[in-house]
């Protein structure tokens, strides 16, 4: 059968008691919402047990606009009927009409097992809701049905519900009525106004007590009459509104300490209110008590208007009450209180008093009581220095006195008096009361004081306690004055010296001195005191002269635990050991005790440095392009350490190598130890021409004061040269910057300078010229300027100056013709030179076709030699010349008597010949009468005249073409050749020399001839070596440039002349 969707129904159902009521049922509320109208989903089927009604097939439900609801009661009078004639519900229980979606609240019957249905009303409309039940006709409608039921039992109080029903529809035929009036006979309100309820009484942050947690009165207000206010949290309770407000009690005794909170519930009907608040219960009552004075002290006449009394209580910050034959307040605080009270108006005798304490909860404590005497004609005896005298620590062994006053305070005199109740480590001072130095008797008058000496004397560690009582009689009873006293025993005072024992202050120089700061430690638990120094005598003292030392700490007392500092100096005047013994005298608290502590230090010769190389070290020539350096050796020769050792006084040209002392490869530092060296390294780099001079100072302290040890130093500025043209009797040479200078011979202007006049020092070029290079022998130079231009000067009687004369030149002369060259090369008397388009021409005398011409004539301008070969190099010298090609092939041409043109023959060549072997060459250079040259494989071959062992090939004879030399060396860089000697440099910079060594030419030291290569007897390295008639220069890498062989015309640059140096000299321009 078909079935319908009824609705989800959310009733909420509060009971209230509503005062009057029906048959005298209880009332309840109840309230929901109905449904939209027009429903038209389908159900499925019947969900409760009772109520089955069982319709084949009900009429889909549609047109509702209002609708009722019954609640089913057998006790209406009026009924409808289903289908079947069944009575389905009393009319006295039905409510309507109610439109659709809106929220109802119906005033109800309370009772168990009420069932609720909601009836659709089939064809209604909006005009038919509000209807009253009177005026309804079922039968007006076209089929009720119901939509929902529900049984529930509607108790008192609050009731919740969900009802949700999917039913079967039923349809109602029609109803039948035995009066004339619907529904229950009260009619439903919808209040207007929300709901309202607040707690009043108590306030938030309110206290519950003890007095008042079984029944604390809570009260509010709210809205409407009847209706129930239900209180819940940490308390139940509930009570009905009237006329807006509301009050009942409720029972916390059983809640805990601390927060608790109600909660207040209402419900008017339509809406549900809450109102809460949050309380603080403390029921615990405070406590209080009497300390002092004890029960059944005395009160006098002297204590009664300001008697003292102390306490204990649980609440700090609230007050105490006195009561009883005293009244007053007192603060607690930290949980004690104290005051003093008034017995004035008390009568003699006991008095009471009575203390309570009243909590921030309104809690009263239970009453502390106590009882006093007060006698107004009594004696009174107290003992000064209360409540507890402390004698403080005390050294076992000592003692320590204190003096007490006992005063009467009373009105008649004391008697009986006497002490009692002292025991070891106390007792009166002798031993008997009242002590050594007291002056109590048997009695004290009225208002009379007296004085007890005792004596505190520990013989072990810990605190010590005891009581001094004086016993008395006041004139009614005996009675005693009580003090109580204590003292701590403590190990005595020990001190100790810090650092090791004997302290060595080490080796001093005389006269210095050496400061030690000890530390004194009282390792003992009572003060140190009278604390002295005796014994020290020089070379040790107090800093300052006096104990503690100057900036020493130690007073006459030391704290236990504590330290302090002394200063002590070691200043020995004479060399030796000295010792010596410090003694600190001192109280230990018991008794007079001493500590020492042995120091010892040696006295020595103070340090001494001296500076190795003096007293005054040269560096000698050194040029710009160089420097030289020198490591120095300081030594110590005293008996101590020498410190803060540094370098100064150099500068400008001088200076620590690599900037700083103790320049790189030094070893000194900031000390020296006696007997002991170290090194410094110091360069000299002349920053100009000349002399330069600085000192050396090493800076040190000897031991006692600062002192410092020189050295003087000197060194000379010299041109740094870069190439060198020997002649046969002057050497010119060019510098770094291209000038050009000349010395010695000048007869023929051989200088250049303007003058015929010799120098044994160089001397300038005449002419702003930066030279390339130069070349000279016999008494004719000539060089190659940075333009390309060639210039002459000296000997020209032979047309070799080359500018269309035979005249001497002093300056130099611009060689003929529009060339550029590269380079020139002087000979005999003739010269030639290679122009920069590989070209070689030459001038000067040709009776052995040495120009090269294919002729015998002299020229004096330069003329270029035949063959049409491309040259990258040209030499001459003798005679005869040679080149070599762009093809690294040598040619020669010129005089060939001994086979110096290397062709194989002696036959002289008016024209460039081959040189035969072959070779591949590199460099080439000709003597007086042979010629050498290096192939590009650093090989060296020599030929021509070799009877002075030139050839070098360990032989002396005539070589007529290239014969390597006897070593066989293949690293050859650059060769030049003398009137019958040579000298080559190899790539290592080192120079060899062989040959003819009659003025010392090859400069190894003797002037022995040599057929194979020698090494010269100067260290390089070296750059180039160039050589003449019977000398030979080399120029070092650092420039300076050294000379060897015949000076006799000064020309080896020495500044003086002389017959020959067979040793390497450097050249001073």
């Amino acid at each position: 059968m078909k079935t319908y969707t009824f609705l989800l129904l959310h009733i909420f159902v509060a009971s209230v008691l509503m005062g009057c009521t029906r048959e005298a049922e209880e009332r309840a509320t109840l309230k929901f919402k109905l449904p939209q109208a027009n429903l038209s989903n389908k159900a499925n089927s019947l969900s409760t047990s009772t109520d089955t009604w069982g319709l084949a097939d009900p009429t889909v439900i549609s047109d509702i606009s209002c609708y009722g609801i019954l609640i089913t009661d057998s006790k209406s009078e009026g009924a409808c009927y289903d289908e079947n004639e069944n009575v389905a519900f009393n009319l006295g229980n039905m409510y309507g009409l109610f439109a659709a979606g809106s929220e109802i609240s119906l005033d109800v019957n309370s009772g168990n097992a009420k069932t609720i249905r909601l009836i659709g009303m089939v064809g209604s409309s909006a005009t038919d809701c509000g209807s009253s039940l009177s005026a309804l006709n079922l039968s007006s409608f076209s089929m009720p049905q119901v939509l929902a039921a529900k049984t529930l039992d509607l108790a008192p109080g609050l009731n919740a519900m969900t009802m949700t029903a999917s039913l079967t529809g039923k349809k109602l035929n029609h109803c039948k009525t035995t009066t004339s009036s619907f529904g229950p006979s009260s009619s439903t309100t919808t209040p207007t106004t929300p709901a309202t309820v607040a707690i009043t009484t108590p306030s938030s942050g309110s206290f519950v007590n003890a007095s008042n947690q079984s029944a604390l009165t809570v009260s509010g207000t709210c809205s409407g009459t009847g209706s129930l206010v239900t209180l819940s949290g940490d308390a139940t309770g509930s009570t009905s509104c009237t006329a807006g407000i509301w009050t009942t009690t409720v029972d916390l005794t059983s809640a805990a300490e601390g927060a608790v909170s109600l909660t207040a519930s209402y419900g008017d009907g339509t809406n549900a209110v809450q109102d809460s608040v949050s309380l603080v219960k403390d029921s615990m009552a405070p406590t209080v008590a009497f300390t002092s004075p004890s029960s059944g002290a005395t009160i006098s006449s002297g204590t009664m208007s300001s008697f003292s009394v102390t306490g204990t209580c649980s609440e700090s910050g609230q007050s105490i009450s006195i009561s009883g034959d005293a009244t007053g307040t007192a603060a607690c605080s930290s949980s004690v209180w104290s005051t003093s009270l008034d017995f004035s108006g008390a009568s003699d005798g006991t008095v009471s008093i009575s203390a309570t304490q009243t909590d921030l909860a309104g809690n009263i404590s239970t009453s502390a009581s106590i009882s006093f005497n007060k006698s107004t004609s009594v004696a009174v005896l107290s003992i000064s220095d209360g409540a507890t005298y402390d004698f403080g620590t005390v050294a076992n062994g000592a003692s320590s006195n204190k003096t007490f006053t006992v005063t009467n305070s009373g009105s008649v005199s004391a008697t009986a008096m006497g002490g009692s109740g002292l025991a070891s480590p106390f007792t009166f001072q002798g031993g008997t009361f009242p002590g050594t130095g007291g002056d109590c008797g048997s009695t004290l008058a009225a208002a009379a004081t007296c004085t007890i000496v005792v004596t505190y004397a520990p013989t072990a560690t810990g605190l010590h306690t005891d009581t001094i009582s004086v016993d008395y009689n006041d004139g009614s009873a005996a009675q005693s004055a009580t003090r109580d006293i204590q003292g701590t025993g403590a190990a005595p005072a020990v001190l100790t010296i810090s650092e090791s024992n004997p302290y060595n202050y080490g080796t001093l120089a005389s006269g210095a001195s050496a400061t030690m700061t000890f530390t004194v430690s009282n390792t003992g638990s009572v003060t140190a005191t009278s604390i002295a120094e005796t014994g020290l005598a020089a070379p040790f003292a107090f800093t300052g002269g006096s104990y503690p030392g100057t900036s020493g700490t130690c007073t006459p007392t030391l704290a236990a635990g504590a330290n302090c500092t002394i200063d002590l100096s070691y200043s020995p005047t004479a060399t030796g050991a000295h010792t010596d013994t410090i003694n600190l005298t001192y109280n230990d608290g018991a008794a007079a005790q001493s500590v020492t502590h042995d120091v010892q230090g040696t006295g020595a010769v103070p340090a001494s440095l001296t500076i190795s190389n003096g007293p005054t070290y040269d560096f000698g020539n050194v040029t710009s392009l160089g420097y030289e350096t020198v490591t120095l050796t300081i030594t110590n020769s005293g008996g101590v350490a020498a410190s803060s050792l540094s370098g100064s006084g150099l500068s400008g040209s001088f200076s620590f190598v690599g900037g700083g002392y103790p320049g790189t490869g030094g070893d000194c530092g900031g000390s020296l130890a006696a007997a002991a060296s170290c090194d410094v390294v110091v360069k000299f780099l002349p920053t100009g021409l000349g002399p330069f001079t600085a000192t050396l100072s090493m800076d040190y302290n000897n031991g006692a004061a600062s002192q410092s040890a020189t050295l003087d130093l000197q060194g000379t500025g010299i041109n740094a040269f870069v190439w060198a043209a020997p002649g046969n009797e002057q050497t010119c040479g060019i510098t770094d910057s291209g000038q050009g200078m000349c010395w010695g011979r000048n007869v023929e202007g051989n200088l250049g300078d303007s003058t015929t006049t010799d120098s044994l020092t160089s001397v300038g070029i005449n002419g702003a010229y930066v030279w390339d290079m130069m070349s000279s022998n016999t008494r004719t130079t000539c060089g190659v300027i940075n333009n390309g231009d060639a210039y002459c000067w000296g000997e020209g009687t032979g047309g070799q100056i080359g500018n269309g004369s035979s005249a001497n030149q002093s300056v130099p002369a611009l060689v003929s013709g529009s060339h550029s060259w590269v380079e020139v090369s002087v000979g005999l008397q003739h010269v030639c030179g290679l122009t920069a388009g590989g070209d070689i021409y030459c001038w000067g005398t040709n009776p052995s076709g040495q120009l090269g011409n294919n002729s015998t004539t002299t020229s004096n301008v330069p003329l270029i030699v035949s063959g049409g070969l491309t040259f990258i190099d040209v030499e001459v010298g003798g005679s005869s010349s040679c080149g070599i090609t762009n093809t690294n092939a040598a040619y020669c041409w010129g005089l060939n008597t001994n086979g110096q043109l290397g062709d194989g023959t002696t036959t002289t060549r008016l024209v460039p010949t081959l040189v035969g072997g072959a070779h591949s060459w590199n460099e080439i250079s000709v003597g007086g009468s042979h010629a050498c040259g290096i192939t590009t494989s650093g090989t060296l071959y020599c030929w021509g005249a070799g009877t002075s062992g030139q050839i070098g090939n360990a032989q002396s004879f005539e070589q007529t073409s290239p014969t390597q030399e006897s070593f066989g060396a293949t690293d050859w860089d650059y060769v030049t050749s003398g009137n019958q000697h040579n000298c080559a440099v190899n790539l290592s910079g080192d120079i060899y020399c062989w040959g003819a060594n009659t003025s010392g030419q090859l400069g190894n030291g003797t002037t022995t001839t040599s057929n194979s290569p020698s090494l010269i007897s100067a260290t390089g390295p070296f750059d180039n070596v160039f050589s003449s008639y019977n000398h030979t220069c080399g120029v070092k890498s650092n420039g300076l440039l050294t000379c060897w062989g015949n000076n006799a015309n000064g020309q080896l640059g020495t500044g003086s002349t002389s017959t020959y140096e067979s040793t390497p000299l450097d050249v001073n321009p």
